[in-house]
């Protein structure tokens, strides 16, 4: 199986990757695309089974690129990711051929839904034929095997309203009311990355919001993340962005000034 992911914004590349190579550790995940454009080209040379599309990008957007691929690959299952769920957006998709869709912030369960029915969809292609596909595993929930149903969602709640302080996983525990071990397994289980990995990646994105739209210094925002040295702040920005703060924003900005970083 070959699968698409285009998204401007490399944190979400990444965790998308991470996610789909979990859930279909068979299959080729082509993740590393600059733009739209640089995703149409490959599309021209390389057949894909299924695409995930971000909404938002500079140029043609996801709804635009859907529409081309769909031109180009009539069978490759096209998901779009987006922040909106209103008639419009739903019209346009219909419009696109977008054939399923995730609202963000979207989490591995969303995944193992449009993975479900890519599956249930080619299972219905064969006619009958005695196909066996991996689907990957919603499952029933087992408080003891797998933990509450809104437990992610608890956790996930707590990571957006504490991602810039540094605190423990003992802390949460307490705060949710749940044993910390308990629920560091149960996250990496169902979201494919460590609690902490989650909390450099939402310090990583607003990082990259702020060297975007703000005149913040680098050693500002980095301490205003929680960072608890600069050096680990510029560590952690590579390893998710592949770039340094100071070339992101060069990158990035709608000026192209960097003397305030």
């Amino acid at each position: 199986m070959d699968i698409l992911v285009v998204d401007d914004e490399r944190i979400e590349q990444r965790f998308v990757e991470a996610i789909l190579t979990d859930l279909c550790p068979e299959a080729r995940v082509f993740a590393d695309l600059a733009d739209s454009y640089a995703a149409l080209e490959l599309a021209r040379k390389q057949k894909f089974d299924l695409a995930f599309l971000d909404i938002k990008m500079p140029g043609m957007d996801g709804l635009e690129l859907a529409a081309e691929l769909r031109r180009l690959q009539k069978g490759c299952y096209i998901v779009i990711h987006t922040a909106h769920a209103d008639f419009d957006f739903a019209q346009r998709a219909i419009e696109a051929g977008v054939d399923s869709y995730t609202l963000k912030p979207t989490q591995k369960e969303d995944f193992v839904h449009v993975l479900e029915k890519y599956y249930q969809r080619q299972n219905k292609a064969m006619q009958g034929a005695p196909v066996h596909l991996p689907l990957p595993r919603v499952g029933v929930w087992d408080d003891e095997k797998h933990g509450p149903p809104d437990l992610i969602s608890e956790i996930e709640d707590y990571l957006w309203g504490h991602y810039k302080y540094n605190f423990t996983l003992e802390e949460m525990g307490r705060d949710l009311h749940y044993n910390a071990e308990y629920l560091s397994r149960e996250y990496r289980k169902q979201c494919g990355i460590t609690i902490n990995q989650r909390q450099q990646q939402l310090r990583i994105k607003e990082a990259c919001y702020q060297l975007i739209n703000t005149n913040r210094s680098i050693e500002q925002i980095a301490d205003g993340l929680g960072f608890l040295s600069l050096s680990n702040f510029y560590k952690q920005f590579k390893i998710f962005t592949g770039s340094t703060p100071r070339q992101y924003a060069l990158l990035h900005r709608p000026w192209s000034q960097t003397e305030d970083l």
